[in-house]
């Protein structure tokens, strides 16, 4: 056996020979190597993620059979389904667990794919059995311990999955992911809190920083009102601006949605504030005009007055649709005949028509018209084909 002196000989020949070559052929040979062993190990992790997928496809085909059927038999088919509420029923856990697929790491994630897959397809006690059975499994307990991975996928993809299964958070680790970095990872814990939590959602109203997507907004505000548990609070507390723009904005929603007439002071307060967005103000306004608030009337006919935006005043003109009255009224036909903005005519005409309706004031209006404008707008408003929002 060769000692390590002749190793060591045999790489000092070769250093000394590479230092002896010129500068340009040495730099070519590092870039070579480099190259070459920047291919290799490419190619080492092509073949370990191929290989990986492959085992985790021909795992899949064994077992998944194996699993659907025990679920049909065990669960699905269960012989008191339809005498007892799903969350009474008593499941034989220890059969799946025999099955040798909850304790070893791919074959649950192919059990927890299938009861997914099971779950969005089978609605009512089916469905909630299927969830029963996830957290009898006690495959919560894995996606928990997932949240504290390094790798932000990883986190990720658990949340999504506790989400999905509804499963209850009572260590309130959830919670504190609403300071994670990870704007997704942040997202889908409001959501989860949203959806899922059986306390007080509303109490993580004001640890909202983050402003929310259109797509977002629209979500939120669709878990919040499908929600049968808790009390509604005041959300006139959050329309203040010390909070997120886009929480306001939901609050706003949450406030006509619910029709909380005790929050337009607040609404009030923060219209007559001048650093605002238009959005924010257009929304004030709109809000003001669904809880049909004659007491804002005043407010909105001084803000018309020294707006310059047009979408402020057309928000405005289409609010006042709601706020019936001798002095609304006379004010949208002043507006009608005085505004040079088409866009601003045809929300007066509009609004003109939803408070007393087509005959006979909008005929008299039609008759007085004499501008191609005024009567333009005022046909289109008449036309019920034609809306304006």
């Amino acid at each position: 056996m060769r000692s390590y002196s002749f190793y060591f000989d045999f790489l000092h020949r070769w250093l000394l020979l590479f230092q002896s070559l010129p500068l340009v052929i040495r730099l070519a040979i590092i870039v070579i190597s480099a190259s070459l062993l920047g291919g290799l190990i490419v190619y080492l992790i092509i073949c370990t993620h191929h290989i990986k997928r492959n085992h985790y496809k021909r795992l899949k085909q064994q077992i998944l059979p194996a699993i659907e059927n025990m679920v049909l038999i065990k669960v699905i088919a269960h012989p008191h389904l339809d005498e007892m509420p799903a969350e009474a029923l008593t499941l034989r856990i220890q059969d799946f667990v025999n099955l040798g697929f909850v304790s070893k790491k791919y074959k649950r994630k192919i059990f927890v794919a299938c009861l997914r897959t099971l779950k969005r397809n089978l609605k009512g006690k089916e469905g909630r059995l299927i969830r029963k059975l996830y957290l009898d499994l006690d495959f919560d307990k894995y996606a928990f311990k997932e949240l504290s991975a390094s790798h932000s996928y990883k986190p990720l993809l658990a949340l999504n999955e506790l989400v999905f299964f509804e499963a209850p958070d009572p260590e309130g680790l959830i919670g504190r992911l609403l300071y994670s970095k990870n704007k997704y990872l942040k997202e889908k814990a409001l959501e989860y809190i949203f959806k899922v939590y059986k306390g007080n959602v509303f109490e993580y109203f004001s640890q909202v920083t983050a402003p929310f997507t259109k797509w977002e907004h629209l979500h939120y505000f669709d878990i919040i009102t499908n929600r049968k548990d808790g009390t509604l609070p005041e959300f006139s507390r959050w329309i203040t601006p010390p909070y997120n723009e886009s929480l306001i904005l939901l609050c706003l929603d949450f406030t006509t949605y619910y029709r909380q007439h005790s929050a337009a002071p607040a609404i009030i307060e923060l219209l007559q504030q001048s650093a605002i967005s238009t959005e924010l103000k257009c929304k004030l306004i709109s809000a003001l005009g669904q809880l049909y608030e004659s007491e804002a009337l005043p407010v909105l006919l001084d803000l018309y007055a020294d707006e310059k935006n047009i979408l402020v005043k057309g928000a405005i003109l289409k609010a006042l649709s709601n706020i019936s009255g001798n002095e609304t009224l006379s004010f949208l036909k002043q507006s009608f005949k005085k505004e040079a903005s088409p866009f601003l005519k045809k929300h007066a005409a509009r609004s003109i028509l939803e408070i007393e309706g087509p005959e006979p004031v909008m005929d008299t209006l039609l008759e007085e018209a004499t501008d191609a404008e005024d009567i333009n707008a005022l046909k289109h408003a008449m036309s019920p084909l034609i809306k304006y929002y």
